[in-house]
């Protein structure tokens, strides 16, 4: 497991948020609808930055700092909301 600097433990059911902008981080917030299950780390925009998430770039690393693809996103997304 890679250890994030200045991010406290992960918890269950949260995911840690380094935004792009003012670079703040924030432990353990709760995880996204679409986030992807295997993820520790999203790197968007705070609350105080942007949308929060809205509209903005979202990149999703997982425990060993490697980039999860929109390919494995887009099926989670997919899962959630089936094309018909």
């Amino acid at each position: 497991m890679m250890e994030w600097a200045g991010f406290r433990p992960l918890r269950p059911g949260r995911i840690h948020l380094y935004c792009m902008k003012c670079r703040r981080k924030q432990s353990n917030v709760p995880r996204g609808k679409y986030d992807p299950p295997r993820a520790e780390l999203v790197q968007s925009f705070c609350e105080r930055c942007g949308q929060g998430g809205k509209d903005g770039p979202e990149y999703f690393l997982d425990k060993h700092g490697k980039a999860i693809s929109y390919e494995e996103i887009e099926r989670i997304v997919n899962k959630l909301h089936p094309i018909r």
